[in-house]
């Protein structure tokens, strides 16, 4: 995209609402079962015009299970230059040259796909618009109605917002501690997903960036990147800073402007730790039971269940499980799919 490009997207933001656009982002070389099936629920469930699969590892179409998603579900293939596409972001608008330019200088510095995905998205929604969603997000129905908006995220359940983060007072980390013992209990037990709402109001609330939609040229977006930017490089690379925590240094946790953030319901129904529910083996409620009006897309969290299973979903897994858990059923529609394409 030419540097004219660029300056109609940013021109034209104000009066567009967010294109009909699921964007995922994959860094790899091959495609696990969990971000194929996100993929496929987004172009069968999201109700939207395209789903586009942003990739930076040239050997990734020749993935056997991704020339399937192209074939049987239409999912186009971006492939992005990282380098090209951060030092684009100087020509959107309000980010200079030589903060674009400290932006791929960070991401080589980068080893974590999902920190280097962090900033690979801020830039696509920056220069095309559209809903970003997680590889390990689920979309549960038509998001159509969330796109005549400018902007969009989801608040979660959290234990440390950066309010406690920041704080120095025993008491509030006490009480942090108490909260994170809490959640742990609840969500290693059978009765802790009933329990849940009945305890839920007492944690904070942050914002996530597994779900953002944005027009092109959102000023949130310029905000964000800008501080990714000026942040040094010795915090830039720890583990969420360029994630949930820079989109709540933009957002104060707070619906501001033309961003509005949806309550947990919406995207995060099941926070941290208690999505460890969707994977355990148990008779599984319907999914009209399980997950209200409310909520458009299921956040697997699956950073949880590879820290807690030591890996993350595989095909033998899903065919061991598939109707025993929450989240098998949740995926039911594509599992003969997926099976076949990694066959």
């Amino acid at each position: 995209m030419n540097s004219t490009d660029w300056c109609a997207l940013s021109q034209s933001a104000a009066t567009v609402a967010i294109p009909s656009v699921a964007r995922l982002v994959w860094i790899g070389e091959r495609l696990w079962p969990i971000a194929w099936l996100a993929a496929a629920a987004a172009r069968d469930r999201g109700g939207f015009d395209r789903v586009v699969l942003h990739y930076t590892d040239a050997q990734l179409p020749d993935d056997r299970s991704v020339q399937a998603l192209v074939r049987d579900f239409d999912v186009e293939l971006v492939h992005e230059d990282a380098a090209e596409l951060l030092g684009g972001v100087a020509m959107a608008a309000a980010i200079s040259a030589s903060r674009a330019a400290r932006l791929a200088a960070l991401y080589t510095q980068l080893t974590p796909a999902a920190s280097r995905s962090n900033l690979i998205r801020l830039a696509v929604l920056l220069r095309d618009g559209g809903v970003y969603l997680d590889t390990d997000a689920i979309v549960l129905r038509d998001m159509t109605p969330l796109l005549a908006q400018r902007g969009f995220a989801g608040l979660e359940r959290v234990c440390l917002p950066a309010a406690v983060r920041d704080s120095r007072s025993p008491l509030r980390w006490a009480r942090a501690g108490a909260l994170i013992g809490l959640r742990d209990a609840l969500s290693r037990r059978s009765l802790g997903l009933r329990l849940w709402p009945t305890v839920e109001g007492a944690f904070d609330l942050a914002v996530n960036n597994a779900v953002v939609g944005a027009e092109a040229g959102h000023p949130l977006l310029v905000d964000a990147l800008t501080r990714a930017a000026d942040m040094a490089p010795s915090r830039a690379i720890r583990m969420y800073q360029l994630g949930p925590k820079l989109l709540e240094a933009v957002t104060k946790n707070r619906s501001i402007g033309a961003f509005k953030l949806y309550p947990p319901a919406a995207f995060y129904p099941l926070p941290p730790e208690m999505s460890w529910h969707l994977f355990r083996s148990a008779p599984p409620p319907p999914l009209e039971v399980a997950f209200g009006a409310d909520t458009w897309v299921v956040h697997l969290y699956d950073s949880v269940l590879r820290r807690r299973r030591g890996q993350s979903l595989d095909v033998p897994w899903l065919r061991e499980h598939r109707g025993r858990t929450l989240v098998t059923t949740l995926v039911e529609p594509w599992l003969d799919a997926l099976f076949a394409a990694q066959a």
